[in-house]
């Protein structure tokens, strides 16, 4: 389940910036989110694989780098789920409101059923951040049980606010059963019902991977009352369902007349594994043939087999082109997105879809774009020929030369961050040395994560203590967070050793609460047992125990998810639900 999940929410991610409801292409307001930094924060855990943590696990503090046995990681595992549950049931009961909402989102995140119990319970908290949390983690909890109270929220038989009930939504989705599958369809297309809700139910909808879910998504798609933001939900929802099938309204939803759905469907387009799902078939099939052909027979049967293989190969071979035009069909919207389009969220995702699905021509387009392109498009086309490079490993080298050409001129701080990032995703070893200068305590606090999550993705471990170090300083919390994914990647027990003492001895607040990061993300008992310490040490500040509480959740999470803190969410007037663009980006 836990796989499932994250495949399809990881989906959902790449396209959660989409989810705007119906603005005018030329309004400012409805393209200042779109930003490459905005889409990196969305989806930064996918690239650093932050399941792999699991590797420096650290039984005793003696422990290194080796890779763990299957039983040891096991054993440690139980240990770790066990006790945060204990700890964090107590933290659902603090007095403090913030610290059980930190509680119920870290709980969620142990996917464990043993805590269905306490989310449902808070479910009748009286304050609305401890419910909204409870409902996401229910999400989460891989917990069938947990479809029960959800349905009963969404089809409103249980009062509950407008958001919880998208929440509940979303949720529904994550889940995946038969029972909230029949729940979210009634929703997805019911006329009646406030247009965010429907959207949520739609997106949930998507995340359920199924025949059923897609007739709905289909019939909802040509429905009189689908509008730009159900439209864009729908996109996004094709996406997550990841069915060559498909690609076909895709296409269409590319032409639409409203950037907020050229929006969704791009990046749509590019979460597709080009060719992955017929290319299967196509190999099957033709090792199938090749077996036929050995096939020792005579006669009528041999040339009745001969006939047959003829034909296959032919279809076969048909499907292969026709699979080949539509690819090129589709790369040709893009690059036309990318090029022309009137709405700057729309090109911008537009040049990231073709990091994702395009050949050696899309790449000339993105270091055109990277080169001589508006200074907001820049920082996508260097993130996409990243990812580009990650595809194309021939072409890398090329790649790479690139970003170093426009790396050593370049003066805008934006546009250098993301210029890491791409380098670290091209794996340009060359970009260490640049990385460990940017970490400096003299750099813009953006520059210093994304320098960190550039040697967590080159896994510098050499660099471990300039990344602590520079963990401890900061005091921006998008930075801060960076600095601990890239961390994760790189340290050791030497460095949970360094933030045990700091989590337990250091008088600044903010300096314990960068301590208590480091260690959630770096894992291992010796790090769990220092965060149930002090999360039990009610002596401590509220506020510093809620975000211990959420790095408790993140240590034992078995999946690599995203930061918690970022789950609940308040109302945008322009966007519609921010649930919708935030909730489904931070649960995969």
């Amino acid at each position: 389940m836990g796989m499932r999940i994250r495949a399809f929410v990881a989906i959902a991610a790449w396209l959660a910036t989409t989810a705007a409801a119906q603005v005018a292409r030329t309004d400012p307001a409805a393209t200042a989110s779109v930003t490459w930094t905005r889409w990196w924060a969305l989806n930064e855990e996918r690239f650093l694989d932050l399941g792999a943590r699991q590797r420096i696990v650290t039984v005793t503090p003696s422990d290194s780098f080796g890779a763990p046995t299957a039983d040891t990681l096991a054993s440690v595992d139980r240990r770790r789920v066990d006790a945060a549950l204990r700890v964090l049931a107590i933290g659902s009961r603090d007095e403090h409101h913030s610290v059980r909402v930190a509680a119920s989102r870290a709980l969620g995140y142990l996917a464990a059923p043993q805590a269905t119990g306490d989310l449902v319970r808070a479910l009748g908290d009286d304050d609305l951040a401890v419910r909204e949390s409870a409902v996401v983690a229910l999400g989460l909890s891989d917990d069938p049980r947990a479809a029960e109270p959800l349905v009963a929220l969404l089809d409103g038989s249980r009062k509950a606010t407008l958001r919880v009930r998208a929440l509940a939504a979303l949720s529904l989705g994550l889940l995946g059963t038969a029972d909230g599958l029949d729940a979210l369809g009634a929703v997805a297309t019911a006329r009646d019902l406030p247009r965010d809700l429907r959207v949520s139910a739609l997106i949930g909808t998507g995340l359920v991977r199924d025949e059923a879910a897609r007739r709905v998504l289909e019939r909802a798609l040509d429905a009189r009352w689908c509008g730009a933001a159900e439209s864009a939900a729908i996109a996004i929802a094709l996406g997550c369902q990841r069915d060559p099938a498909a690609l076909k309204p895709l296409a269409r939803l590319l032409r639409d007349r409203r950037a907020s759905v050229r929006r969704a469907a791009a990046l749509a387009i590019g979460t597709f594994p080009r060719n992955a799902a017929l290319s299967r078939s196509l190999r099957a099939a033709r090792e199938h043939l090749d077996d036929a052909d050995d096939t020792e027979m005579g006669g009528r049967a041999r040339k009745r087999l001969e006939d047959y293989i003829a034909r296959e190969r032919a279809a076969l071979d048909k499907a292969r082109t026709d699979e080949a035009t539509r690819w090129a069909r589709l790369r040709a919207g893009l690059r036309r997105v990318a090029t022309k389009d009137a709405d700057h969220g729309a090109r911008a995702h537009a040049l990231i879809a073709l990091g994702q699905v395009g050949e050696r021509v899309d790449a000339n387009l993105l270091a055109g774009t990277l080169r001589r392109g508006r200074h907001d498009h820049r920082g996508f086309a260097a993130v996409a020929l990243g990812i580009f490079a990650r595809r194309h490993d021939a072409l890398r080298a090329d790649v790479v030369a690139e970003l170093r050409r426009v790396a050593r001129t370049e003066r805008s701080v934006d546009v250098r961050g993301a210029l890491l990032v791409a380098r670290g995703l091209a794996h340009d070893r060359g970009a260490a040395v640049d990385a460990i200068a940017d970490l400096g305590a003299d750099r813009e606090p953006s520059l210093r994560g994304y320098a960190a999550i550039t040697l967590g993705l080159l896994g510098e471990r050499r660099a471990a203590r300039q990344v602590a170090d520079a963990l401890l300083d900061v005091r921006d919390p998008d930075a801060q967070r960076r600095i601990a994914y890239g961390l994760a990647r790189i340290g050791g027990p030497r460095e949970v050793a360094r933030f045990r003492r700091a989590l337990g001895t250091d008088t600044d607040v903010q300096t314990r609460v960068a301590a208590a990061t480091g260690l959630a993300f770096l894992g291992g008992l010796d790090a769990l047992s220092a965060l149930e310490r002090f999360l039990a040490d009610e002596g401590q500040p509220a506020l510093a125990r809620a975000q211990v509480a959420e790095a408790l959740g993140l240590a034992n999470d078995r999946r690599g998810a995203a930061p918690l803190a970022r789950i609940t969410a308040g109302y945008d007037e322009a966007l519609g639900f921010a649930a919708v663009d935030r909730i489904v980006a931070m649960t995969w």
